[in-house]
């Protein structure tokens, strides 16, 4: 026994001294630099205690980036949990020829994001674009979808487009784990589609909608690369968000220790999002 959990922790010290360097280090030294004045001009950093997160906390942008970023998480989150839930509903009928169209649902998620903000940038234009074409087809004014008042919505759903196949599929496999004998003696009892659905199918899957939701927080908060490359946080900050206000922060400003500072206000903002999901699965579960 003592010799096979010493290979157990033998086996795991690659694991552990891989994610020392690549996560633990660089989280490590992000709260550290939060708290000392670093630029690219300075010379050596110096201890400043709380006066980054002081300065943080008086711009008027951070709130504006905040506010974006929660509307930006919301708004993916839940009609990526919800479309992705339709979409493996449907997926979840047999008929011929759905695993290609399975296969072929993940062409979004699987695009890089670049071509896909490029692509969803020309289906936007106001000019020359193909939605505002078919706009103007039926009757309707050219609408500038990247504009100030609906630039944020605009993004979202180019995220939410992208990744909603991926949490389908995810949901398919809990669907497809679920005993058909369930089913079957549902029916036999008289319950219609929409009661098995409610009172069976959806509390069987819901712990994986809960992990789900849960990723898809943690990781659309985060989510830089679609967002900066549609529209750089304009047009005037409408769909700026904290990760794209570090970006700029590193980049334009050359201020490291503020853009630590914001990296550590994105951590815990994460942890307080993850603790109110896991929170509010364990009432509904109970």
């Amino acid at each position: 026994m003592v010799l096979r959990k010493r290979t157990l922790w033998i086996l795991l010290m690659p694991l552990f001294a891989f994610l020392s360097l690549t996560f633990f280090y660089p989280m490590l030294y992000q709260f550290l630099l939060s708290f000392e004045e670093h630029t690219l001009y300075t010379a050596e950093p110096f201890f400043v205690g709380l006066r980054n997160y002081a300065i943080v906390l008086q711009d008027p942008l951070f709130f504006v980036a905040l506010r974006n970023a929660l509307v930006w998480t919301a708004l993916s989150v839940v009609f990526q949990i919800v479309l992705g839930l339709f979409a493996a509903l449907l997926l979840n009928i047999p008929r011929r020829g759905y695993r290609v169209f399975r296969n072929l649902s993940l062409i979004p998620f699987v695009l890089p994001p670049v071509a896909i903000a490029v692509t969803w940038k020309w289906l936007y234009n106001p000019l020359y674009g193909l939605i505002n074409y078919f706009v103007t087809l039926l009757g309707g004014e050219p609408v500038n979808f990247l504009g100030r008042n609906l630039a944020l919505y605009s993004v979202s759903w180019v995220n939410i487009w992208k990744a909603f196949p991926f949490y389908a599929l995810f949901i398919l496999a809990g669907l497809q784990s679920i005993p058909q004998e369930i089913h079957e003696a549902a029916r036999i009892d008289g319950a219609t589609s929409f009661a098995i659905f409610r009172y069976i199918t959806l509390p069987l899957i819901r712990p994986l909608l809960f992990v789900m939701a849960l990723f898809a927080t943690v990781w659309t908060f985060n989510y830089f690369d679609l967002i900066y490359s549609m529209t750089q946080g304009g047009p005037g900050h409408t769909t700026e968000i904290l990760a794209t206000l570090a970006y700029k922060t590193v980049f334009l400003k050359l201020r490291f220790d503020h853009a630590a500072t914001l990296g550590v206000f994105m951590f815990l903002i994460n942890f307080a999002l993850s603790l109110a999901i896991l929170t509010i699965s364990r009432r509904v579960e109970s």
